[in-house]
């Protein structure tokens, strides 16, 4: 809003702006955070990372299974099929020998072109939209049985990028991760992802910032989402100080675990711990 004077440009403009310009305002971006290093506002001392989805503009009914884009693609061919089968009973093979009468003047001739060609013009874009359906739905069952083994469900044909995921709001929609690293509340990278799981995206907003800051932070805090094993690995190879808290089962799992002495009013755990209550 700043940079339009409080204008307010169209999405298509805004988007065309991006395309453009897209490399050159990355750049702009590594030399903000190089500007405010400079100024003392970020030292690369103690950075945070959070994620947060947002939706994508992908409705759940153009999710697709391996199974269903198959039956997709085996109807689009005898689709074509049947094509074929027209076009040889309309145009046919005939040596020419027997003439119809209607052929037999110049006008009746004049009018069977005009009807097969309009004919002809409207089987070839009937099989030019039902071949790009089948390419497009051959690459989808490609790029579909590559990230199988990460999306394991389905893919979005609309936008074969976006994932199922659980939103904010607790409910499912196709969207993105959108992971911000920052310090003093200066964003330093993004990354977005479609994996909805925030411990898979440690790793590469952090490399990201890396390879275009050519930085590493002393200390990273982030929430619970990103405790993992192979995180800590990473960071305590690079020498990070990290603050994640663990991963706590809830408190009806943790009830559950514990044995009520109605006598003592104390509660006994699995390891003979015993739990009094204060006073």
């Amino acid at each position: 809003m700043y940079l339009s004077g409080l204008q307010k440009p169209d999405f298509r403009t805004i988007n065309r702006f991006r395309k453009e310009k897209g490399g050159i305002l990355e750049q702009i971006f590594v030399q903000v955070v190089y500007l405010a290093h400079e100024m003392g506002m970020i030292s690369f001392g103690t950075f945070s990372l959070d994620g947060t989805k947002i939706y994508a503009n992908a409705s759940k009914e153009k999710n697709e299974t391996l199974k269903s884009l198959e039956k997709s693609i085996s109807g689009f061919l005898r689709d074509a099929e049947a094509i074929d089968g027209i076009e040889d009973k309309e145009f046919g093979d005939d040596d020419g020998r027997n003439i119809p009468e209607e052929l037999k003047t110049h006008e009746g001739r004049e009018k069977k072109l005009l009807e097969l060609k309009e004919k002809k013009e409207k089987t070839e874009k009937l099989r030019a939209k039902l071949k790009e359906r089948i390419e497009s739905s051959k690459a989808f069952k490609k790029g579909w049985e590559k990230k199988k083994k990460v999306i394991k469900i389905q893919i979005n044909t609309t936008d074969p990028e976006a994932r199922l995921m659980q939103m904010k709001r607790k409910d499912y929609a196709n969207g993105f991760n959108v992971q911000i690293l920052t310090e003093n509340q200066i964003i330093l990278t993004s990354h977005v992802s479609s994996n909805p799981a925030d411990y898979n995206e440690l790793v590469p907003t952090l490399e990201k910032f890396k390879n275009t800051i050519h930085q590493t932070p002393e200390r990273l805090l982030a929430d619970t989402g990103y405790f993992s094993e192979e995180n800590f690995v990473f960071l305590e190879d690079r020498k990070i100080d990290v603050y994640i808290p663990p991963q706590t089962p809830e408190k009806e799992e943790v009830m559950e675990s514990l044995v009520y002495s109605e006598s003592e009013d104390t509660y006994l755990d699995m390891s003979g711990n015993v739990f009094e209550f204060y006073q």
